[in-house]
């Protein structure tokens, strides 16, 4: 793995090496992105889109039929393709039919009007009335890119989620000519250890996006040819899909493919990820009374309780009533795990509430947090199922095994049990789970539904695949939960789903367009920890969020991010409450800017002597948000961070919240380094800034 970085990066950092980091110096992107409209994008957008349209046409994908490459047989198709016009976007459907064996293929595909982007998702059918040849190494994405002479092309990403201080770490691989890299995420959950999101930089300053909509095993490879010693061009091979296919279909039989993106960007590589954002906030961003969903502050207190083990109506009750009556302004109540029959983590398939808990189920304590003005989330866990439990002795045929048996999942007390995986691909037990999950949301008047997955899928799926079906179980579990979230949505409008995956191991483009996310990581209550995770998910996802346990101003700030879980405990006799209050108005004031374009001011690190910086910028509003940690043993009191976003010419106010103080710039001096002190260490200063009229 090899870090990729810019001259003026080297500069800045030998700069800082020099001055015996005297002042710290900061990489930031000065230049703001242009609002003029990206030709180059939109021609890479439309040759893409030809390849699907155009008679003849190669498009950009592949899988293999019957041991033939769909190179070779697509010519040979009948193909019929329909368009209709949406106001945002076209939608084609594009048809290919083998008249040989009756397999179909359906590609559906949106063209967006107003970013140069083109997504697709592919659905093979047996219109046949025997099986099919083996259908494997189905790639929804396969193209071949070519690249201008000089310069380099670079592969930037970020590491997933496995709760460890290098949670959604940046990566920047340099795709040097024989450069050959195969990225997966880890045990079947889609951002276990890798994320689905790519900016592939290319010489020109331009690139692409990629981003793989898949709540599953998917896989992404990257390979720049060697080409020979004299050749000045060269090409860069990006294929996306499942990691593993290899199955025949039986007659009637239909499948779909991971969902593929591909938006193309000009300028510096923020400009790319800035443009992302904008489109994810545009056209993914679940939605609530026709605007993106904003992310709540809540109060929790699961940890308060013996991880929600000694939760009961009357102290759940009780605690939100605390909150309130302190003044603490937050505007949902969490009840996490805990809350069923054996509890955490062996109740898991125990989805019914403890009877002497919980007597009136939850109908009470909604009824107490929506009388607060408060939503009401509650957690859930169905794809699990703990040894002993209801699902486990009333359904055994509803769910899979290890390959030992079942694998063995340790509580916190490491009592642990068996667990199984409930297989979201059977009807009966989909449907069993709709209903049940939908009559407890509709008596409760759940508002923010939970969804977690502490167990890894693929250790499931492949084992009950047969030679000649290999991926079928995933991808129908994959279906399963797409429909079961989609069923809840439609039962209960307004309902919002929380994913989480052992904090979450499921961001990818399928997910965040359907659930807000508001513990992102387990790797909690550490700021540097916090601060870093901010930095690196910002580059790809804007929904995300975690827990804090802290009421001191360098913890809380650390983990500022667009919604907060408070993880507090009021009934403290020395607890901080005017300081708890300041800083859930600080929360409450920097909220909206976490939505508009982010900008890395330092460069990444875990270290404890450096200062970590970050801004977020409302391009809409003309104002935004620094973020700048001084941590425990830097020894700079002087960070300089060179401002992304603002115009040149025009005046800003910038405040500093803690001295109140106000300072006039204009945008040219905030792009060229705006001086950031903090004596003590560690410390964390937050700038908002405002255009002045």
């Amino acid at each position: 793995m090899k870090s990729a970085k810019t001259p003026r990066e080297y500069r800045l950092l030998l700069a800082t090496l020099l001055a015996g980091c005297l002042t710290a110096s900061a990489i930031g992107s000065p230049r703001p992105l242009s609002g003029e409209e990206p030709q180059w994008g939109r021609k890479e957008a439309a040759a893409v889109l030809r390849g699907f349209l155009d008679k003849g046409s190669a498009p950009p994908m592949s899988f293999t039929y019957g041991g033939r490459s769909s190179r070779e047989l697509l010519p040979a198709w009948k193909v019929t393709r329909n368009s209709t016009d949406e106001s945002d976007r076209r939608l084609h459907t594009v048809k290919y039919a083998d008249p040989a064996s009756s397999l179909e293929l359906v590609v559906e595909i949106r063209e967006y009007k107003d970013f140069p982007a083109v997504e697709w998702v592919q659905y093979f059918k047996n219109a046949g009335t025997v099986d099919t040849p083996i259908v494997e190494d189905v790639r929804a994405l396969d193209v071949t890119l070519d690249v201008e002479p000089g310069g380099e092309v670079v592969l930037h990403r970020a590491l997933g989620c496995t709760s460890t201080v290098s949670d959604f770490a940046p990566v920047d691989d340099i795709l040097t000519p024989g450069y050959k890299n195969r990225i997966t995420p880890i045990g079947g959950r889609s951002s276990n250890g890798a994320m689905p999101f790519f900016n592939l930089e290319i010489p020109g300053n331009r690139g692409v996006m990629v981003a793989i909509g898949w709540t599953g095993q998917w896989a992404a490879e990257f390979e720049r040819p060697y080409l020979g010693p004299y050749h000045n061009g060269g090409k860069v091979i990006v294929r996306t899909g499942m990691a593993h296919t290899h199955l025949k279909l039986h007659p009637g039989e239909q499948i779909r493919t991971p969902q593929t993106l591909l938006l193309f960007w000009e300028g510096d590589r923020i400009a790319g990820h800035n443009q992302f954002r904008r489109f994810v906030l545009r056209h993914k961003t679940p939605q609530l009374g026709g605007k993106p969903v904003e992310l709540p502050v809540a109060a929790c207190a699961w940890f308060q309780f013996d991880y929600g083990n000694r939760y009961t109506e009357e102290n759940q009750i009780a605690f939100a009533q605390l909150y309130k009556k302190l003044g603490l302004d937050t505007d949902t109540f969490w009840m996490d795990a805990g809350w069923f029959d054996g509890g955490f983590p062996s109740g898991a398939g125990n989805w019914f509430p403890k009877k002497e808990a919980f007597p009136n189920g939850f109908k009470k304590i909604s009824e107490a947090v929506h009388g607060m003005g408060m939503k009401f989330l509650l957690w859930f866990e169905p794809e699990r199922v703990s040894e002993g439990s209801w699902l486990h002795r009333e359904h055994p045929e509803w769910l899979l095994s290890h390959a030992e048996g079942a694998m063995v999942f340790l509580s916190p007390d490491q009592n642990g049990r068996r667990s199984y995986l409930l297989n979201l691909g059977n009807p009966a037990a989909r449907a069993w789970l709709t209903d049940h999950v939908s009559q407890m949301i509709k008596e409760a008047k759940i508002d923010i539904y939970r969804h977690d997955a502490n167990i890894d899928p693929l250790d499931f799926w492949p084992l009950v695949d047969p030679p000649d079906r290999q991926g079928i179980t995933e991808i129908r579990h994959v279906e399963g939960l797409y429909s079961y979230w989609e069923d809840l949505k439609s039962r209960h409008p307004g309902l919002l789903i929380e994913c989480c995956c052992s904090g979450n191991r499921r961001f990818d483009l399928e997910t965040i367009s359907r659930t807000i996310n508001l513990w992102r990581s387990d790797y909690i209550f550490n700021p540097s920890a916090d601060q870093c995770q901010t930095y690196g998910i910002s580059f790809f996802i804007q929904l995300h969020a975690n827990g804090c346990n802290t009421v001191d101003k360098y913890g809380f700030r650390s983990i500022l991010a667009p919604g907060m879980c408070l993880c507090w405990d009021p009934r403290k006799p020395d607890f901080p409450l005017e300081q708890a209050r300041e800083n859930i108005a600080l929360f409450k004031r920097v909220r909206p800017y976490f939505s508009g374009d982010y900008y890395p001011l330092t460069p990444y690190s875990t270290k404890e002597n450096v200062w970590l910086a970050y801004q977020f910028h409302r391009g809409d509003l003309d104002e935004g948000v620094v973020l700048a940690f001084r941590r425990a043993s830097c020894p700079s009191s002087a960070l300089v961070v060179q401002m992304g976003g603002v115009l040149q010419d025009v005046k800003y106010e910038v405040e500093n919240v803690d001295t109140g103080k106000k300072e006039q710039h204009k945008g040219a001096e905030l792009a060229s380094g705006l001086r950031v002190t903090a004596e003590s260490r560690p410390a964390a200063a937050v700038l908002i800034y405002r255009r002045l009229k």
